[in-house]
């Protein structure tokens, strides 16, 4: 968190909050990363979203809700396709490495997916290039702030 008047704020449903509280704890930084596991309604998590400069997901509802209010994501598809799923929009990075197998998962399979190259897919997403684009779009969320709360 390079911005000391950020804060991370990690979701997930109620059976990942303790999953979710062992990430919380590990980052070590208790006084700006809390958890919002199984306590955020869908109108409470889209009025975290209207007060966030970023999401980072998976192909999931809360990535359709922040492309919904205005949010900029970064969101990582390999079972899915980001053709058809993906956000649109400059303000939204998607990563995809588009290996041959890559949609595995689809409604001609029930969204079912059994991977038997242990999700190749999305461990060929490359973490510094993730860090890199984040740091980038809450750079320039963090420019916009400033301008609107200076003018």
């Amino acid at each position: 968190l390079a911005h000391s008047s950020m804060w991370l704020v990690l979701i997930g449903g109620g059976a990942d909050r303790a999953a979710v509280e062992a990430v919380a704890e590990e980052l070590r930084m208790p006084d700006r990363v809390v958890s919002g596991a199984g306590r955020l309604s869908i109108g409470g998590l889209a009025a975290l979203f209207t007060r966030s400069c970023l999401l980072i997901t998976n192909d999931s509802g809360p990535l359709h809700l922040a492309e919904a209010v205005g949010l900029s994501t970064i969101s990582f598809f390999g079972p899915e396709t980001p053709r058809f799923y993906g956000p649109w929009g400059s303000q939204h990075r998607v990563f995809y490495t588009g290996i041959p197998c890559s949609p595995c998962m689809s409604a001609l399979n029930a969204k079912t997916v059994t991977c038997s190259i242990g999700f190749q897919c999305l461990r060929e997403i490359e973490v510094d290039e993730v860090v890199r684009a984040a740091e980038a779009m809450v750079a320039g969320a963090a420019r916009t702030l400033h301008v609107e709360t200076t003018v």
